[in-house]
Parts: C-alpha cells; structure tokens; sequence
C-alpha cells in the first residue's frame, strides 16, 4: 500500500474512541498539545473560511451547521488551538499553503492577546451563558458585581462591552442547539427567551465591535428553534453538508488516518492503481473528456476507492443515522489493517469486496455497531447463509467461485441502502474484485450467474442486484435443484418425460396419437413404471411413438421390438433423441425446479406462477433440435432380432410440430403405394376378408419381405378409398357394396369412400369386407350386374399410377373409365416405389 503509517492511535489491537471531545477535560481536545492536535487536522475548505470570517475587525458572528460526528468539534478544536497559540497556529498555515500550493492560505491573520471562552453546552456546566462568560473572563467577577447590583433578568450591552474592553475575547459554543432546547420557556421561568436575548447582545457587540469580540456557535441543523433563533443575528454560515464540505471531509479523513499520506506522489499512485483505473473507465463507459476527473478523484482519495467511501458516506451511513465521520473512520481503520497485507501486494484501491462478512476485523463489527438496524444485522446472518448454500452447492468453489465470498461480502454491503441505489450492478460488483489484473468478462458473469443460482435471498430490482430478507424463489428453486438427495426417486427424469410428452402431444392430438417417453433404462425396464392401461398388450389403434432418449441402432431396436413389444411392432415409430437428453444438465435442471415448484405450489401460490413460467422455459428448450431421426422397422427377423433393418430418416425439426413432420415424411418417403395395392388385391381373395383384418396385418411385420410402412389407420382406409375410386376394389359394408359408379366422377366417390370408411367405428371395421368390383352395364332399362373374374382388373390402373407424381397432398392415382379387354396382352408390371405425401 505504497508504505502508508496508520497513526499510532490507531495502531492498538482495540480501537479507541474517534470522537473528538471538545473539552479542557483530561481526554479533551482543548487540553491537548497545539502542535499535535493539528498535526491531525486537515484545512478544509470550512476550516479556512472559518479562519477567514474571524480574523480581527470581521463584524459578523459564525455559526456552524452539521449534524452529529460530521466534524464540527474538531473544527471549533482547530480554531481554539490556532488561536490561543497563534504562533504554532502562523506555523500550520505556512506548511499547508505549500503542500497545497495555495499562497491564500498563509495570508489569514489570527487574533492574538485575546481570550478564549470555550465550551460544550451539552455538558450542561453553566446554568446560563452569561455565568459561563464570567467564569472563564479573566475580568468575569468584577462585572458579574455589577450585573447583580443592577437587578436585571439579563446582563446589558453596557455591562458586557465594559467585560470585553478589558480583555478581547473569542466565545466557542458548541452544541448550543442541544442546550437551548432543553431550556424552559414559561412566564416563571423564560430560560429560552433570555439565553436568546443574551446571544443577541453578544451578536451586536461582536458586529459594532469585532476588535473586542468574535463569536462562534455550533447547532446541528437549521430547522430547530435553537437554529432559527441564531440566524436572526445574521451570522457568517458554515454548512458541513455542501458539496465540497464532504470532498474536504474524505481528505481529513485520509489526513487523520495516515501520518505520511501527503508524503505519497501522485505519479506513483497512479502508477498503482492503472490497472483498476482503466477497468473502471471500461465498465463504467468513463468519455475520455471526463476520465482524468475521475482519476484524480482515484489518486486523492487513496487507498480507498471513491466509490466506497461515496458507498458509506452518502448511502450506508445516512441510511442507518450514524455518526458519519466518527463512524467512518472506525470502520476504514478496520478496514485497512484487514485489507492491508492482501492490498501490499497488488497496491490496487479498497473496496466494498474487502469487507469481509467472515471476519469482523474487516470492519463488519465497526460498521455494525454504528448501525442501529436489527434488520441490517439480519440481513448480514442471511448473507452469510448464502454464502453457506453456494459454497454447500460447489465442492470446488475455492478454485471455481474464487471472488464468491467478496461478491457476497460486497453485495451486502450495497444493500443497506434505503436509496435509489440500492443494490449493485454487475459492474459495481466487477470492479470491486479488480485488484492490479482486470478480470475475464466471462469468467466473472458465470462466477456471479453461480453465486446468483444459488443464493435464496439474491433479487434483481431495476438492473440491480440485492440482498432482501425475504426469499428469492426462483434462486431457491435453483438452489435445491442441485440437491441429488431430493431426487433418489427420479422425479426429475419422470418431469422431464412428461413434459417432453406434452410438447410432443398437445391434448388436442392425443385422440389419434400415443406418445411413450422411454426411461434412462429403456433397453432393460421400458414400461415397469407405466399404468396397465398403457402397455404394449393395451395399445389401440391410434399412432404409437416411442422416444428413445440415446442414440441407437438396428440391433438395439430389433432386440427390444421382440421382447417388449408383442403384437403391433411394425406400427411402433421410434423418436431418437439427438443426445442422452437425462443426462443433459441444463434440461435435468429446469425439470427439477418444475417438479420443486409444483409441489411448494400445494403450500405456497408464490411457485403456482412460477411453475408456469418455468414449464415454458423447459418446453422451449425441448422444441429446439432435442430429437436428430426417426425410425421404422423395414425388415423383422425373429430368430435373430439383431439382424432386423430399420429406415433411420432424420426429422430436425421444431419438436412442437415433429408428429406431423414424421407422419408426413412416411408418406413421402417410405410408403410404397404399388406394395400396398398389390397386398390389397393378394388379401381380398381370401373369403369376407375385412378392413379390419387389413389394418391388423399391416401392423404386424412381413415374414420373408421387406414391410409395408405403417401410415396409420386413417392413411391405410383413405388409401382404400383411393383404390375403390380408381376400381381397382369395392368394399361391401353389410350388403352396401361401394365402388367406383360409371355415372359418378372419380372425386366423388373417392369423397364418399374416405367419409364412409373413415366414420367407421373400429368395432365395425370386421363388417367392412374388401372384394372385387362388380361389372354393371348399362340397358338403358335397368343395370345388370355381373361380377368380374380377377383377371379382369385392368393393368392399365397400375400403369397410370406409375406415371402420377407426388404432391404435398395425398392424391389418388388415376384411373381408366373402361377397363381392358382380357385378351390384351397385358405388360409386365415394373414395381416403382411412389408415394403420398
């Protein structure tokens, strides 16, 4: 710290007081040595103008105006002892008017050969002013005679100018106000209205006559009666609350802690404290116009940084009515000796991170005891929990949160404030930890994200960071999401499911679709934690997709297909996930804290919003490329499950909408419709062969032969539909036979078909038989009908479905209005894949 002395009086292990006693008393500053009194004091600007208002023939009274430990009795100290001993008093100007290269201030005359009345009037010594002006005059006892002779309440302008020629004198009264207020005023006893009327003559002798008298009072503030009373005099003011008062009050500070600070050079203050100077110009966005401003502001209130003396001067201490300058220097000396062997080193200015909530030398105890705030204290024991959960929470916070306990320590400390200000920035919090090296921008928003996460009563108000006494919900959740022993039963992983199954299958879509999120364990456990009415045995005709939460392979999904899954397996699609979603920290997390905030919800509303606002930020994250492909058996081989082939399609999509994509992607790309028809027509030979009986088959893998890709119950009946509008079959629906009509259009009855077959109940789908269209000419009397013979179905159906294309809509193939005649030679049928999407 650029070899700085404390004083020795503050070099005790145990503080002594830093009050200043404005007494003659054995510990009062008025019994002390001239000399070194003001080797303490600083000449701040109220201290020479004070100086300047009372040199001989001024004709104004004075009256200082400050509240408590704002400095007022070492000033009145400082007048005293410049006065009575003006020759060491000639000595301190003409040392200061060099060191601050100010010729103005040794050219202040003192008032020599007069005599000094002084008092504290809280001490309650003197009943009235007049007697305490006889007992210290030299002359006092002799004109005392004379005021008793006369009989009056109070002595006359004539007695006291007669006192005063004899000796010139200074009177110094401090804490009139205090005095004053505490005298009676009633017609027995008007103590108030006499004392007023003796200051007054005082103040007119002091104006006519100021070679005979100056007069200097003390009140705390100018709104009490004592205050209004003295400013009818008209005095010269000296206020401790302007402006530049509080910068000369940090310099007397500095002055009064340190026997050797104005022995420091500014260039090599500013050589230390570079690199904490630059990182606030950078954090702070400081124009370079102004930086040398803010500089200076640096190098003058060294070792102390600007901002935590502005911290406690103008925020904690106000806040909590402390005796400001009294105060504050307790707790800087406190503050320095903690600080001091960490700062030899970097030499970088203090800050509100040195305070350390740990170890009460830091100046925690001396700050405590001048704050009179029960809720302050409290507000220390809940940091210091904080700082507990995020050390619990990070096993390796020594080397991973290096700055935790000064972020705290320094948070704290910012939030004691009753101000606008209250709280602190991240930037505030940034510079207090720079020492001689700026910290990485990165590094310190995670290290301040994890203290944030894990602190229970860290809030965020108007861009600020704070501590209150009443809980963060949304950090406690954080905090006990981080807690393993909450979640032996896997309620995080369940969470996790189930939410992924809702942005998966929104309710509206849950008729005709059956979503399965598998377990972490899914290759050995798949279905043990779910309802009877959900497995495989129970699963009905709507669509069944089965998420896997890992990567996987043909091997893996065929040996699961032929243990846990019975019947159905070709109709099972499976959703691979792009990653293993249940170890995925950030998605384990925000499932955690949805399951802690539904369940505090039962007893807390505060988490029923909560929950909601997380339930979106988890659902977002999932929508976002969690699923990479799709899978599908192709072929099934159940001796060797292993040796089962799947169709792997990627699907990366938006996960709200991958149920359609999927469904769309099948249509487009594996459906085969020439499989699917030529199965139709190898099917429908078989006697009263149902709809029913169709979609049962088709769900089931093909024996020997790759397998028709499951559409889906309403795809594989709109397909039907498509083949009974184009002839190619007819569907009897108890005795209705529906099939192509030569009077209808090809749309029409492909309309009528989809609508019949589709209202159908499932129950009655065994009632829907698949047969062969029958011929009806036409007599123009009547219709004979003759069935046709299968030879008879044409080839010219097959070819115009090869030449159809593909459109983004599912679209019949075309068909011929007559059919073939039988001894055509017919062409070979080329299979060609084609589909619907």
């Amino acid at each position: 710290m650029l070899n700085l002395k404390l004083r020795q009086e503050f070099l005790d292990p145990r503080l002594k007081g830093t009050a200043v006693d404005f007494s003659s008393g054995k510990s009062g500053s008025l019994s002390k040595k001239p000399d070194e009194f003001l080797k303490i004091t600083y000449p701040s600007h109220d201290l020479l103008k004070t100086l300047e208002e009372i040199q001989p023939k001024q004709s104004r009274p004075l009256v200082v105006y400050g509240d408590r430990g704002q400095g007022k009795s070492h000033l009145l100290s400082a007048v005293y002892h410049i006065v009575h001993s003006p020759d060491i008093g000639c000595s301190f100007l003409q040392q200061w008017a060099e060191t601050l290269h100010n010729p103005q201030v040794n050219k202040i005359e003192i008032r020599k050969n007069c005599c000094i009345i002084a008092e504290s009037l809280e001490l309650q010594r003197f009943k009235t002013l007049w007697e305490l002006v006889f007992t210290q005059h030299p002359n006092g006892q002799f004109v005392k005679g004379k005021f008793e002779a006369a009989g009056t309440p109070v002595p006359s302008v004539d007695v006291m100018e007669e006192l005063f020629v004899k000796k010139p004198a200074m009177i110094i009264l401090d804490e009139f106000q205090t005095w004053y207020d505490g005298l009676s005023d009633n017609k027995s006893t008007p103590h108030q209205k006499r004392a007023f009327n003796f200051i007054q003559i005082l103040s007119q002798i002091a104006a006519r006559r100021p070679e005979l008298l100056s007069l200097i009072v003390s009140v705390r503030n100018g709104q009490s009666d004592a205050a209004q009373q003295i400013n009818r005099i008209n005095p010269v003011k000296i206020d401790f609350s302007g402006e530049k008062s509080k910068s000369d009050r940090r310099k007397l500070l500095l002055h009064r802690l340190f026997e050797n600070r104005q022995q420091i050079s500014v260039e090599e203050i500013r050589k230390t404290i570079a690199s904490h100077i630059n990182e606030y110009f950078r954090l702070f966005h400081i124009s370079q116009p102004d930086q040398e401003r803010y500089q200076n502001n640096f190098i003058e209130q060294y070792p102390f940084s600007p901002l935590l003396l502005q911290l406690l001067d103008d925020q904690v201490l106000i806040a909590v009515e402390s005796q400001e300058t009294r105060d504050l220097l307790r707790i800087l000396v406190d503050l320095y000796k903690n600080a001091e062997t960490e700062h030899k080193i970097s030499g970088s200015p203090i800050t509100a991170g040195d305070f350390s909530l740990t170890n009460e030398n830091s100046g925690i105890a001396s700050l405590l005891n001048s704050v009179a705030s029960d809720q302050h204290r409290q507000l220390r024991e809940l940091a210091l929990r904080n700082l507990q959960a995020v050390k619990d929470a990070n096993p390796k916070w020594q080397t991973e949160l290096p700055h935790c306990e000064a972020i705290i320590s320094s948070l704290w400390l910012r939030s004691l404030s009753t101000g606008n200000n209250v709280g602190a920035t991240a930037a505030n919090l940034q510079l207090d930890m720079t020492r001689n090296t700026a910290l990485d921008d990165n590094t310190f928003a995670a290290e301040l994200a994890t203290i944030r996460e894990n602190s229970f009563n860290i809030h965020e108000l108007a861009g600020r960071i704070l501590f209150k006494s009443e809980e963060n919900p949304n950090a406690k959740l954080l905090s006990h999401s981080r807690n393993h022993s909450l979640f032996v039963d896997q309620q995080d992983k369940t969470e996790l499911a189930k939410q992924i199954r809702y942005v998966l299958l929104p309710e509206k879509t849950s008729s005709y679709n059956h979503v399965i999120v598998l377990p972490s364990d899914w290759q050995y456990k798949p279905f043990s934690e779910l309802p009877e009415q959900e497995q495989p045995h129970k699963w009905d005709n709507r669509q069944t997709y089965l998420v896997i939460p890992e990567q996987t392979d043909d091997k893996q999904l065929g040996k699961f297909l032929k243990e846990y899954i019975p019947t159905r397996r070709n109709a099972v699609r499976f959703i691979i996930a792009s990653n293993k979603f249940y170890n995925d920290d950030t998605l384990i997390q925000l499932a955690r804290c949805v399951w802690l905030a539904n369940d505090w919800s039962k007893t807390d509303n505060i988490y029923r919003e909560l929950k909601k606002t997380l339930e979106k930020d988890l659902q977002e994250k999932i929508k976002n490329n969690l699923f990479e492909h799709y899978a599908i058996l192709k072929t099934w081989n159940y001796e060797e499950p292993a040796k089962c082939e799947f169709l792997f399609e990627s699907c990366k999509i938006n996960a709200e909408s991958l149920l359609k994509n999927i469904n769309d992607l099948i249509l487009q790309n594996d459906f085969i419709v020439e499989e699917f028809t030529d199965y139709v027509l190898s099917r429908m030979n078989a006697p009263n062969y149902s709809a029913a009986q169709l979609l049962a088959e088709l769900q089931e893998p093909q024996i020997g032969q790759d397998c028709i890709a499951w559409i889906g119950k309403t795809n594989i009946l709109t397909q039907l539909a498509f083949l009974i509008a184009n002839g190619t079959i007819a569907v009897n629906i108890d005795g209705n036979i529906l099939q192509k009509e030569p009077a209808n259009t090809e749309e029409s009855i492909k309309s009528k078909a989809k609508d019949k077959l589709n209202n159908i109940h499932d129950a009655v789908l065994k009632n829907v038989v698949i047969q062969k269209p029958e011929t009806r000419i036409d007599t123009g009397m009547q219709t004979r009908q003759t069935s046709t013979t299968p030879n008879s179905t044409p080839n010219s159906t097959f070819d115009s479905m090869r030449d159809s294309t593909s459109t983004s809509t599912l679209q019949p193939p075309q068909s011929i209005s007559q059919p073939a005649s039988s001894s055509t030679p017919q062409p070979n049928l080329l299979k060609t894949k084609k589909h619907y999407s």
